[in-house]
């Protein structure tokens, strides 16, 4: 099989395993295997803390055996995870689920796009990467409405559905997957790069933030954007639930008109923005901000149907907007050279908001209301706002930026002892690059199941500049699925 073909099949394959699976997760979660607030959330929590220590260890692996081998058994473990799950609905098998599921998404991170670039070729994966997405999409509504009309013969049924099309997907690609331009690295190189690489990004992520005033100013509203993303995504559906009684129908509808109102809502933002001025952008996320908090404010406090529905599609349509303006806000604001290690800090601070804002808020739904977890997710993302305000002042308009503003590398490699040269050629084979080492990576786009913003990221093995292909604001977008199918299905946008 040739692997444009093979990529192709994993892409749609993949979008519509996981729209299935995960647009009424949540609701089976919540309603068969009766986890409270707190439990949903920390079923998230335990997920993103497995994926943050299985990355480096597997995206090593996948460099000193095989990408291919890493993407079957990560695809075999997905499904296996979700499996679990479906059939399983209690909390301590649903938290072993999915700790299978963060160590499966591990091992096909980074090493499927490795293998993509290395056996397309990076003059030609730009186009398949489109055709991906255009697929994806489609793939994903279907998803969607799958699970929608499977969940008529029991909410778990849509999950053991994807978790067949996922070990299916995993037979197939052993026996029909290509894998001719794999070099594998030299293990002790890799395993030195790998542990350098995590050692140097952590020095550059620190250096970085101190350089630049408008970055740190970022870096704390995603900080605290993503702290109040938990209780809204993970919440969301069980607040529908229990106030309204909302059918699963109901989700699916809601899923695929968010989606094609977060597509409008980014193009009327690239539209009316112009993204090249960094001012412009921050102040137009700043609006952006703002109007996610009236809406999810709003969602928290209405007792009305309609307008929680309104409600919650305008703060997944003013958040999908952002992503790909506060993408373009740090391109900007970033050298080349540096570019990686920039977006690696935010990717790392989303994840540590995600991770610090689960617990909290998830016992003040349990121990208060689910709404009142909501407003506190509101509150938070308030004060996200004058900080994204701050962040454009100052700045130029469109046009060069001083090197006060812009981050720049912090030494170039010609001033490095020659060791240092060695030991960063050695790192930048490892797993992708010293971002994946680090458990994150360049990119905003979605993966499994659903939609995505690609986003130009670095090189990946091919030697050119390729797309991240499986993270979303440097998460896992197999994250994302778990905590905001049903909650944020975004428009066009970690594809696999």
């Amino acid at each position: 099989m040739r692997a444009s073909v093979t990529y192709l099949i994993i892409r749609g394959s993949t979008a519509f395993a996981g729209s299935c699976a995960f647009t009424l997760n949540l609701v089976y979660q919540a309603q068969v295997a009766g986890l409270g607030p707190l439990q949903l959330v920390l079923v998230g929590t335990t997920l993103e803390v497995v994926c943050l220590l299985a990355q480096v260890p597997t995206g090593v692996l996948a460099d000193l055996r095989s990408r291919k081998q890493s993407v079957v058994v990560g695809y075999l473990l997905f499904g296996t995870g979700v499996l679990i799950e479906g059939m399983a609905p209690h909390f301590w098998a649903i938290l072993a689920a999915n700790a299978v599921l963060g160590v499966g998404w591990t091992f096909v991170d980074g090493a499927q796009d490795a293998w993509v670039v290395d056996e397309v070729g990076p003059g030609r994966v730009s186009l398949l990467l489109v055709r991906g997405a255009q697929l994806d999409q489609a793939a994903t509504v279907a998803g969607i409405g799958a699970s929608v009309w499977l969940a008529g013969f029991g909410l778990n049924v849509p999950l053991v559905v994807g978790a067949a099309v996922w070990l299916v997907l995993g037979v197939v690609l052993a026996a029909a997957m290509p894998e001719l331009e794999f070099r594998p690295e030299a293990r002790h190189a890799a395993w030195r790069g790998s542990l350098r690489s995590m050692r140097d990004q952590a020095g550059r992520a620190v250096a970085t933030a101190r350089r630049s005033r408008p970055m740190r100013f970022m870096l704390v509203a995603v900080l605290l954007a993503a702290f109040a993303s938990e209780g809204f995504d993970r919440l969301g559906q069980v607040h529908f639930i229990q106030s309204w009684s909302t059918s699963p129908y109901w989700f699916g509808v809601m899923a695929v008109a968010a989606m094609a109102g977060a597509a409008a809502v980014t193009e009327l933002v690239r539209r009316l923005t112009d993204l090249t001025d960094p001012a412009r952008t921050a102040r137009a996320l700043a609006v952006l901000q703002a109007l996610g908090v009236v809406a999810t404010a709003v969602f928290a406090l209405t007792g009305q149907f309609w307008v929680a529905v309104l409600a919650w599609a305008g703060a997944n349509m003013a958040r999908s907007a952002a992503e790909p303006a506060r993408a373009a806000w740090l391109a900007r604001l970033t050298e080349p050279a540096s570019r990686a290690t920039a977006y690696s800090l935010f990717s790392q601070a989303d994840a540590a908001g995600e991770l610090t804002g689960g617990p909290p808020l998830g016992l003040l739904a349990q121990r208060v209301s689910i709404g009142a977890a909501l407003a506190g997710s509101a509150a938070t993302l308030g004060l996200t706002v004058p900080f994204l305000a701050t962040a454009g002042r100052g700045l130029p308009a469109a046009g060069p930026l001083g090197d006060e503003h812009r981050v720049v590398q912090a030494a170039p490699d010609a001033e490095r002892p020659a060791g240092d040269a060695a030991a960063d050629e050695a790192a930048e084979g490892v797993g992708g690059d010293g971002d994946r080492a680090a458990g994150s990576g360049e990119r905003l786009d979605r993966d499994l199941g659903g939609s995505r913003r690609d986003e130009p990221s670095h090189d990946r093995g091919g030697g050119a500049p390729v797309h991240d292909l499986h993270l979303d604001g440097g998460r896992p977008a197999f994250v994302r699925e778990q905590t905001r199918r049903a909650s944020r299905p975004d428009g066009q946008g970690p594809g696999e």
